[in-house]
């Protein structure tokens, strides 16, 4: 191919001496940017912000030992012996529903009707599921005076225990992550009602000027200046993390 008569000088694009790395173009482009100073805000006003701190989980989720299944928590020992041709017959004595406060203790040889997510009793060790009693059969009167079992339960069947979704003292998000809708419902699920984050000043980018320029397409100058603002926040939040942090503990 004969060389262009054009000088080199008029065509910069074929100048491989001029041209930019990516890591000096990137610092020409952030140097145009400054972090804004953090700030708290309620979670419902945090989507799209990015984290200027991590957020440590300070109580179990569950809070409780609490039923996983509707059905009967009983001793696991009282039902050993108990099969689909030779059930065990437990005494009930309560009825636990979720949300419940008076949590009763079970003695030897008694069942507690249980629903799912209500706090297991003191001294029970297992919930037997309505289906592998004769309440799968009847009406299910929460009022019956005993129940058969046709299933011997291990201890910890259908049992979840405190703490087993998050652990108190866990990580659930780091600083510098972009807080989506669901890392938002995370962090209320372990009580914190808000978070600290930044953001981004971008210069000549008023939210005003933004209306005003919107348009009918999903992909809107919104989410533009959005998008655009929560990349740049998370590369000038120092020390930011960029990869997902759920379930580390945290550092002390």
């Amino acid at each position: 191919m004969p060389e262009p008569l054009t000088p080199l000088v008029e065509r910069p694009w074929e100048d491989v001496e001029r041209m930019l790395d990516v890591d000096s173009a990137l610092e020409r482009v952030l140097s145009a940017f400054s972090p804004l100073q953090p700030v708290t805000l309620p979670l419902l006003d945090a989507v799209e912000m990015v984290l200027a701190t991590d957020v440590i989980a300070l109580n179990d989720v569950p809070p409780f030992r609490n039923s996983a299944m509707d059905g009967y928590a009983v001793r696991a020992a009282d039902t050993h012996s108990a099969t689909w041709s030779m059930p065990v017959e437990l005494r009930v004595t309560a009825h636990l529903a979720a949300g419940q406060r008076d949590v009763p203790r079970l003695g030897p040889g008694q069942a507690i009707r249980i629903m799912t997510g209500a706090p297991l009793p003191v001294a029970a060790d297992a919930v037997v599921r309505f289906e592998e009693t004769d309440e799968a059969s009847s009406t299910g009167q929460p009022e019956r005076g005993t129940v058969f079992v046709y299933h011997a339960a291990r201890p910890l069947d259908n049992v979840r225990e405190a703490g087993e979704d998050i652990a108190r003292g866990v990580r659930v998000a780091c600083r510098g992550q972009l807080l989506r809708p669901a890392d938002l419902g995370l962090i209320a699920s372990v009580g914190e009602p808000r978070v600290q984050v930044t953001g981004v000043q971008l210069s000549g980018f008023s939210p005003r000027e933004t209306r005003s320029r919107r348009r009918r397409t999903a992909f809107s100058p919104e989410r533009s200046a959005i998008a655009t603002r929560s990349y740049l926040a998370r590369l000038l939040v120092p020390g930011a993390l960029m990869s997902a942090c759920w379930a580390l503990p945290a550092t002390r």
